[in-house]
């Protein structure tokens, strides 16, 4: 749990607790999947496809969580609240990580998550330009690198 002063609608700088399991879950099986399937082989490491397997099938279970539990109903963030929290802030990080991979990869896992594609994209819309410059280095100099790097080991 994290609590944190913050000020909004319902009252001024009332604690409030934030649930931050779901940014667990997604974080813990994100580094086994992306180590096991681009980051390993662009570091020349050996990778784990059966762990990668594993990953990917307790990762797919993370996400219909996300998407089932905190997402549920017509909520715009993950408390329910009408702006991002630090929880939405943390797990979207965490998501951001998957950008790293090829396009059909990445639609591979999120194709059946449209919520959390749609919040993704509110959250980036309600932090703009700052998520984006935060997300420069990932998205413009790391992705070919690492898309590059593990091109060469697969051949």
């Amino acid at each position: 749990m994290l609590f944190c002063p913050i000020t909004n609608n319902r009252s001024l700088n009332q604690p409030l607790t934030i649930e931050l399991s779901c940014v667990y879950c997604v974080h813990s099986f994100s580094v086994g999947y992306l180590l096991n399937t681009i980051l390993a082989p662009a570091r020349g490491l050996t990778m784990n496809p059966h762990s990668a397997i594993e990953c990917e099938k307790i990762l797919s279970s993370a996400l219909s969580i996300l998407e089932s539990f905190w997402l549920k109903d017509s909520q715009k963030f993950l408390l329910g609240y009408d702006q991002p929290t630090i929880a939405d802030l943390s797990a979207v990080c965490e998501l951001m990580q998957f950008e790293v991979l090829d396009e059909e990869e990445k639609n591979k896992i999120f194709a059946p998550y449209g919520k959390i594609q749609q919040w993704i994209e509110r959250i980036k819309a309600a932090t703009r330009p700052h998520f984006d410059e935060v997300h420069q280095h990932l998205l413009f100099e790391d992705r070919p690198r690492f898309r590059e790097a593990a091109g060469k080991s697969a051949s």
